[in-house]
């Protein structure tokens, strides 16, 4: 449970989301799969720690930690099941968590940092395109 805790808990939107678009097709599988779960940061953790605590069960941090997207991938299932389990105290918790500490800012490998700048700047224009139309359709209306 400990090396899950490691292996979801580290890999951060942003790096999911470029995998999802530019990996390889596994990689993109199993991105796709753990995004729903790592949405939910502070959730996610306060579940893993009350279960890691209960099951005092250890997978080796080390492998969890080298293949965070495959072991994520694959027990995705189970956390989804823990989750739910969980969420009378997970949830809440998780929530506070988001107010007070916001949420987490991703590291990437040199690979990725070649990508997000071109991912970045499509994701910037779009919200800038779409903050415009917006500004656009409101002074329309006051017209």
């Amino acid at each position: 449970m400990s090396g899950l805790t490691l292996g979801l808990m580290s890999l951060g939107l942003v790096e999911l989301e470029i995998l999802q678009r530019s990996g390889t097709p596994n990689e993109k599988k199993q991105a796709s799969a753990i995004f729903p779960v790592v949405q939910k940061q502070h959730q996610l953790l306060v579940t893993l720690l009350l279960c890691n605590a209960v099951a005092m069960e250890v997978i080796p941090q080390a492998i969890c930690t080298r293949f965070g997207l495959v072991v994520g991938a694959n027990f995705v299932w189970l956390v989804h099941i823990l989750m739910i389990f969980c969420y009378p105290i997970a949830f809440p918790i998780g929530k506070i968590l988001d107010l007070v500490l916001g949420h987490n800012d991703a590291l990437f490998r040199r690979a990725q940092l070649k990508l997000l700048s071109p991912f970045t700047a499509k994701r910037l224009a779009s919200e800038v395109n779409l903050r415009i139309m917006r500004q656009q359709s409101l002074v329309e209306h006051l017209i």
